[in-house]
């Protein structure tokens, strides 16, 4: 605790320090924003320039659409006398940002300059912020002062709004502050993500498996790249880059973002472990190509910005296909697609943020949060990934520690009979066996603890299958029947496989079959929140849960209450349509037998008809994939039980196991298979 309060001291200290020194105070300052005069003189000669008029407000962020070929000098001009508070100090010209490139002038002396203009390799230094020393030599002190900034634009020009004339001290403060927020602290991210990349490939290099990391390396790569027009001059002095700024622009600008998207989707599907189809991937490509030809075509950077809006409009299908990605996975219960879309929300809600003051309101001097929120969701990701490393290394730690124990416990035995190797081995041998016949009877009261075959029952009939992957089994079903009266039946799945699955499924079998026959009087979605309620508190500490369906059975009335399990089929006698049976909040409810979380069951009772005939199963019925690693899905058991036919239950039953057989394969079983088909005669 102490650590941390003294982490925090110095932090906020630090902060303290880091603005105190960037503070302004009550400095003087000049502002010219409301009386600037500006010409399109296309003259390079300053003393040249003329036709100066007002400048409006709103085309500080637009100052190449003064121009008619939106690309040449404009010149801004500002008069002004030196105040009596700035008077016989030393005073300087903040600028802000500048687009693309300026020169400044007091009273025809250049006091400064930023960016490359033509005729030379043109440069933009959009994001660095000027602040330029006015000498007193330069100034006027009883007259006016002529201000005049000559600004080369392209397809793109702007100024701050924020430009003042202040005491050197006050400028260089509010200088050093924007630049350290608008692109040092980008250049400060940018190392972050290559010191992430090159951790990660690492990583990678010595665990192949998870490649995972491998793109989530080029995707930091990249993106430190691709963010460099925002700390490019911080590196370099602009007119000694070895490339065009048109190339530059190409590059990073344009054809970087794409690529940058189709390694994120590379990410994700990595993350989720979703095999993509290779037609997609082949589709992802074209696509890539299809803006590629279209920068790389552009002659001049006007013609670039001319085509923004259409690369805005070819990256809607790589957002769309990776929000797809994203969804389709939460949908299905894939590991980690729900932290990693919450690692998603701070860019989303930054990038919206952004919208509104540089898009809408033309405020070019604020900084971009988006791109320092991509560094935090870079630092999600880097927590997602590193959380799952920690869960698996966890797990191995367990696993060795049970096994140290074991090795321990063998080597005791084996020291203790070291005079005779022999009997030492038949020992060892013995304990093998015992604890294969533990298993094996494990496996033999599992199974006949269940119902050995359907019971023969008035005005239905009842078929079933239960196989179990290998060993003791998860899934758990039972019929409730007074004499030949059916009263209902249920299908339950616990989570996870071996023993302890194995005992959850036996305590829970009697557990459900007293709550039932104990609430009759009482609504199904009560008798299962008892259910869920009395698992959790007799299982203990056992980490697994269940989902389930229950059943009550009224003659031709049936009750159904579902508790996180996929949802029971039902099928016409007449005209074998399938239908799912939904309940009132279309939701397959609560997972049963947490302790401690509440519970939302909710059920429907509906009529069935003589020939109608329902279907319940285990998730590994439609999880279950065929050679080409293609799942069932909900939709192929709705129509292999369509498929089926209208026959007796048995014969629905093995007609639904040929058509799943038949996807399957020669690809084994993951998970127990349990399938029940109910026919009301």
């Amino acid at each position: 605790m102490k650590s941390k309060l003294s982490f925090l001291s110095i932090l906020i200290i630090s902060a303290g320090l880091f603005f105190s020194g960037c503070s302004s105070g009550e400095s003087f300052r000049l502002y010219p924003a409301d009386s600037w005069l500006y010409s399109t003189e296309q003259d390079e000669n300053i003393a040249l320039a003329s036709g100066f008029q007002n400048l409006p407000e709103e085309d500080f962020s637009s100052l190449y659409r003064l121009i008619d070929a939106k690309s040449g000098f404009i010149w801004l001009k500002y008069n002004f006398m030196v105040p009596k508070e700035l008077k016989n100090k030393d005073i300087s010209l903040y600028a802000g940002r500048i687009c693309m490139a300026d020169v400044a002038y007091i009273n025809g002396i250049q006091i400064g300059n930023s960016g490359v203009m033509p005729p030379e390799n043109e440069f933009s230094a959009w994001n660095e912020t000027r602040c330029y020393h006015i000498p007193s030599a330069a100034l006027k002190e009883y007259s006016n002062n002529e201000l005049i900034l000559k600004i080369w634009t392209h397809g793109e020009g702007s100024i701050s709004k924020s430009i003042f004339i202040g005491t050197t001290e006050d400028a260089r403060s509010a200088a050093k502050t924007e630049q350290f927020f608008n692109s040092t602290l980008t250049l400060m991210c940018a190392l972050c993500m290559i010191v992430i990349g090159i951790y990660s490939i690492i990583f990678y290099f010595f665990r192949h498996i998870d490649r995972e990391y491998l793109y989530f390396s080029i995707l930091n790569l990249v993106a430190a790249a691709y963010l460099s027009v925002w700390y490019l001059q911080d590196l370099f002095e602009l007119s000694f880059l070895p490339f065009t700024f048109i190339s530059f622009q190409k590059v990073m600008s344009g054809f970087m973002v794409f690529i940058l998207a189709s390694i994120l989707i590379e990410f994700v599907n990595a993350y989720v472990h979703r095999k993509e189809r290779k037609i997609l991937k082949i589709i992802r490509y074209v696509l890539i190509i299809i803006p590629a030809v279209l920068i790389f075509s552009q002659k001049d950077y006007t013609d670039l910005r001319n085509i923004q809006n259409i690369l805005h409009i070819l990256m809607i299908p790589f957002i769309a296909y990776l929000l797809f990605t994203i969804i389709r996975s939460i949908v299905i219960k894939r590991d980690g697609a729900v932290s990693l879309t919450i690692g998603f929300i701070p860019f989303i809600i930054c990038l919206t943020i952004d919208m509104i003051p540089h898009t809408l309101l033309g405020h070019a001097d604020l900084p971009f949060l988006s791109t320092y929120s991509w560094m935090v969701v870079i630092m999600s990701f880097l927590v997602i990934l590193a959380r799952r490393f920690v869960k698996a290394r966890n797990e191995a730690e367990d696993l060795n520690i049970n096994l140290e124990r074991k090795v321990e416990s063998r080597t005791k035995e084996l020291s203790l009979s070291n005079e005779n190797l022999e009997k030492a081995n038949a020992e060892l041998e013995q304990i093998n066996q015992r604890a294969q016949q533990d298993m094996n009877l494990a496996i033999s009261v599992q199974r006949n603890f269940y119902a050995q075959k359907a019971p023969s029952v008035d005005g239905w009939e009842i078929a079933y299958t239960f196989r179990p992957m290998a060993g003791v089994s998860g899934d758990l079903y039972d019929f409730f029947h007074k004499d030949r009266t059916f009263k209902g039946c249920c299908l339950f799945d616990v989570s996870g496989h071996g023993i302890s699955s194995g005992l959850v499924t036996m305590l829970s079998k009697n557990i459900i079959m007293n709550e039932f026959e104990n609430g009759q009087n009482d609504s199904l979605t009560t008798v299962m929140e008892r259910i869920s309620t009395k698992i959790g508190n007799d299982k203990g500490q056992i980490e697994n849960y269940l989902t389930g369906i229950l059943l009550r059975i009224n003659g031709s009335k049936v009750e159904y209450v579902n508790g996180g399990h996929p949802a029971l089929l039902c099928k016409s006698g007449t005209s074998g349509k399938v239908v799912t049976a939904q309940t009132k909040k279309q939701s397959s409810g609560s997972l049963i037998g947490i302790p401690y979380l509440p519970t939302d069951f909710s059920g429907i009772t509906f009529d069935v008809k003589s020939g109608d005939s329902l279907l319940l199963y285990t998730d590994c019925l439609y999880e279950s994939r065929n050679a080409q690693g293609e799942e069932l899905g909900a939709e192929g058991v709705k129509n292999i039980f369509a498929k089926c036919g209208s026959g007796s239950a048995e014969e629905q039953l093995d007609s639904i196991l040929e058509l799943f057989n038949q996807h399957t394969k020669d690809v084994p079983l993951t998970d127990d298979l349990t399938v029940i088909v109910l026919k009301k005669l």
